[in-house]
């Protein structure tokens, strides 16, 4: 374990890697989010319907919620927040509607760095790794330095990857992407779980919004760092440890696969669809995107 003026030390390094992307771009922030679920084709069936409506943790705290009646809510071992309702259908269509305010505030306070472990991590059919993605993680490895190593894995994607929008609604393994170099945030993330895990770093799949010209579906993940937790890394837009506030935190995964809400209909011809609204309040009066030539397109990033 380094000493404390060390651990300090680290830290400044990875503020500076996060540049102008770090959380002073807006200031602790105050967001709404007002989420509705559609689900259709269910009359005279059983439905029981399971989605994730925010994360309540350090980062971003939770101060109210409002459900639709009926609707139950619990806090999982991850910090998520989830909605869950069962109940028989004596109508078509189904509406499930929930809000939550939250407070955002990416903080991150480093007291110690510990050297990279040795082993890898199990990976997921997203985020296995191969050859060579495991010898360009070797390459970056600083092994005295787990955040070092962390901030220079985001550092290389973020150099490497083109942003393609073509990509959005994919779903590409690691290893494609490894080979590409090319994708959005979901794209971005798995290639850099799979570096990291190849390392021996655990990592989750983060799913939320980001503030791009408007809000817009993103995604990141999180590092557990011996002695610190989870540490949040966005590889598309090169902010380690302190994220810009306008991060919205839905829930966790394994991968892009294990993000979705879950519907349980007798009627198999039964669909579930969402609509989100988000207002904010900045610190700033004026929010201003950071500048990332991924953040001047109007899509999901």
């Amino acid at each position: 374990m380094k000493s404390t003026s060390a651990a300090i030390l680290v830290l400044f390094i990875l503020l500076l890697i996060s540049g102008s992307f770090a959380a002073t771009t807006y200031g602790p922030s105050r967001i709404t989010i007002e989420r509705t679920w559609t689900i259709d084709n269910v009359k005279d069936n059983d439905i029981s319907f399971l989605a994730a409506l925010a994360v309540n943790d350090s980062n971003q705290k939770i101060i109210h919620i409002n459900v639709s009646p009926g609707v139950t809510t619990f806090q999982d071992g991850n910090d998520t927040v989830w909605l869950n309702y069962s109940g028989h259908m004596n109508k078509k269509t189904k509406v499930i509607t929930a809000s939550v305010m939250l407070d955002i505030y990416y903080d991150t306070q480093l007291v110690s760095d510990e050297s990279v472990a040795t082993s890898r991590v199990a990976y997921t059919p997203l985020t296995q790794a191969d050859d060579g993605i495991i010898f360009q993680a070797e390459l970056l490895n600083q092994q005295n330095s787990s955040l070092q190593t962390i901030a220079n894995l985001a550092n290389w994607i973020n150099d490497n990857m083109e942003y393609d929008i073509s990509y959005w609604g994919k779903v590409v393994p690691a290893e494609t992407v490894f080979q590409t170099r090319k994708g959005v945030c979901v794209e971005h993330t798995h290639l850099f779980m799979s570096l990291a895990n190849s390392l021996g770093f655990k990592t989750r799949y983060a799913s939320g919004y980001v503030y791009a010209n408007g809000w817009q579906p993103h995604a990141w993940t999180e590092v557990y760092v011996p002695s610190y937790g989870w540490l949040s890394v966005d590889p598309t837009l090169a902010q380690v440890g302190t994220l810009d506030n306008s991060h919205v935190l839905l829930r966790y995964g394994a991968d892009q696969n294990s993000v979705f809400d879950s519907l349980i209909s007798q009627n198999a011809d039964a669909t579930l669809s969402f609509d989100d609204s988000i207002t904010t309040i900045f610190s700033s009066e004026t929010p201003v995107p950071p500048p990332c030539h991924c953040l001047l397109m109007n899509h999901p990033i």
